[in-house]
């Protein structure tokens, strides 16, 4: 079996001659003309023996015609219809209208469709049917005048795409009418003076960008009008000392930046002057010693780190007298634990993550749930949750779906489990973790959980200006090079575009989670069905990467990744 021979970066687009014959092997057939579809909630063909969402029938007079696409919901409601001359739910290969619908019968989605390419007007509705968004479309890229709305009507914000890119002068608005932030593009990113504002109208901060990169001076202020913070950028990088300030106008913070990395002191201080927080950083990682202090005076806690590994905290009561030692040993943490006259006393203290209780999670989510596989069937699901600091299950989402039987069945299981709550320190504290579910085609079932990370205000708080934002992208282990040999080992070419004589490139987007998880792979450009099949195996296949990192914070983030078939 041949396998690729390399993975370029520039799109291969192919047209194909006879590529609309290849169905998904899960596809029924009842008539040569006639083709029916069974979808997960994420449009990825499912076994007609487990529940699905949706119903997909494909219908043409005779071959080489379009096919007439129609998806139905459960409920037996229209869901999407259109026309195609590739009936495979992982194709976009559309033509002419594309029309999607919520279950009420309310449209949801307009886009008009020229030779493949997305061409013409494009039209996204809430469910209340207020527009979401409107444009035009070129060649698969938006041109011309743009708006998007909020669900109350209100436009959100407004601007044109010229030659497929941002364009001119942009305003973004509030929920409330208010404008919230202007300014020029040039060739898709910013480019000059640019404001934002407060929603009180108040100017909340101006901004100079040169090629989409912050240049010069950036000056934030409160809603109040008084000046909130300063610091100094050069080709997008914050260089030098920034500083914040209350609104009596006392310094409230002072850092300092090497090419856009945190170095050297760093302080917090009261509105009054006094110091609360102060510690070095080396590269926005804390190092040397730190101390924490309380609105009247005390030292509350002091910490020492080596270049961001921690080694050493003392924490202290509001009298004064140290409460704990905390210190790092290789096996883990070491406590020594105080009364309050400096007499040693047992501690009551520990570091820990949630632990499942009653048994593995994996027996308790699966391995007595019946579930029906087909042999040719590969499910997967990604779980978002937390553990809370009582040792409950909250906030589960389903981030990618397997069907609605895997994903009500496991959901329920696991909203049911009992934890031990993970420990911060002197009390219990909320984590929260990413799951993947694999059921494979033999019928075993595999659950790998990521490590927890503490939830807290501080780590979870969102940035609202990307100045502020310092980081790094997700990485493959090992790296690009990495990366491109385990697709060369792992990519399959398929049997029936190498019977065909097809060749292309499909480009795959996958989420990249805070975990390093890979979910939610699709095809963002397609070179045939039967290849885009493979490329998604492999991408699903993969070992996590090493998260995006901003603010020292892995986040989630999406790649692209090309896939180039190319017959010896």
């Amino acid at each position: 079996m041949k396998r690729i021979v390399g993975v370029v970066l520039a799109i291969s687009w192919m047209s194909f001659v006879g590529a609309q014959d290849f169905h998904n092997p899960l596809a029924k057939q009842p008539h040569k003309y006639d083709i029916q579809y069974f979808m997960n909630a994420d449009k990825r063909v499912v076994p007609p023996t487990v529940d699905y969402d949706f119903k997909r029938m494909a219908k043409r007079n005779k071959k080489k015609e379009p096919w007439t696409i129609v998806d139905y919901f459960d409920n037996g409601n229209v869901q999407m219809k259109t026309f195609s001359f590739v009936a495979d739910p992982i194709s976009t290969e559309y033509q002419d209208s594309y029309v999607e619908f919520y279950p009420s019968g309310d449209t949801s989605l307009i886009q008009e469709y020229r030779v493949k390419d997305k061409y013409g007007r494009y039209k996204k509705f809430f469910r209340n049917g207020k527009v979401e968004e409107q444009g035009t479309y070129k060649k698969n890229r938006l041109q011309g005048d743009w708006k998007s709305y909020y669900k109350n009507g209100e436009l959100k914000e407004q601007g044109e795409y010229r030659d497929f890119k941002r364009y001119g002068m942009w305003k973004f608005y509030s929920e409330k009418g208010l404008m919230v932030r202007s300014g020029p593009f040039e060739d898709g990113v910013e480019q000059g003076d640019w404001k934002e504002y407060h929603e009180n109208g108040k100017l909340k901060g101006t901004f100079n960008y040169e090629a989409g990169k912050l240049k010069g001076d950036v000056k934030m202020y409160h809603a109040t009008g008084e000046l909130f913070s300063e610091v100094t950028y050069s080709m997008g990088r914050a260089h030098g000392k920034m500083t914040k300030y209350h609104r009596n106008g006392k310094v409230s913070m002072l850092k300092s930046y090497d090419q856009g990395l945190v170095v050297g002191d760093y302080l917090e201080l009261a509105d009054n002057g006094d110091t609360i927080v102060s510690g070095e950083l080396l590269e926005n990682v804390p190092n040397g010693h730190w101390k924490f202090s309380s609105s009247d005076h005390n030292v509350i806690r002091e910490e020492a780190y080596s270049a961001g590994k921690f080694k050493q905290a003392v924490d202290y009561y509001d009298f004064g007298k140290k409460q704990m030692i905390t210190t790092k040993t290789e096996n883990g943490f070491a406590y020594e634990c105080f009364d309050g006259d400096d007499a040693e006393t047992a501690c009551m203290v520990k570091y820990s993550f949630p632990t499942i209780k009653g048994g593995s999670l994996q027996a308790i989510l699966l391995d007595d749930v019946l579930i029906p596989v087909d042999q040719r069937y590969n499910a997967r699901m990604f779980i978002t949750f937390s553990i809370n600091a009582e040792g409950k299950v909250v906030d589960a989402e389903i981030q990618e779906s397997a069907n609605t039987y895997f994903d009500n069945e496991v959901l329920h299981r696991l909203n049911e489990t009992k934890w031990n709550p993970g420990w911060n320190g002197l009390r219990a504290g909320s984590f929260k973790g990413e799951m993947r579910i694999k059921f494979n085609m033999d019928g075993s079932r595999q659950v790998a959980l990521s490590d927890f990370a503490i939830n807290s205000s501080i780590q979870d708080q969102q940035h609202a200006y990307r100045y502020t934002t310092l980081g790094f992208d997700p990485e493959y282990p090992g790296g690009e090079e990495a990366m491109f040999k385990f697709i060369s080992e792992n990519l399959v070419y398929p049997e029936f575009a190498k019977e065909e004589g097809l060749s292309g490139t499909c480009y795959v987007r996958f989420k990249i989670n805070a975990s390093g998880m890979i979910s939610n792979a699709t095809i963002l450009k397609s070179a045939h069905p039967s290849m885009d099949y493979e490329a998604i195996k492999v991408v699903e296949n993969m070992p996590d990467w090493n998260p995006a990192i901003i603010d020292g914070k892995p986040v989630s983030s999406y790649n692209n990744i090309p896939f180039r078939f190319t017959l010896n």
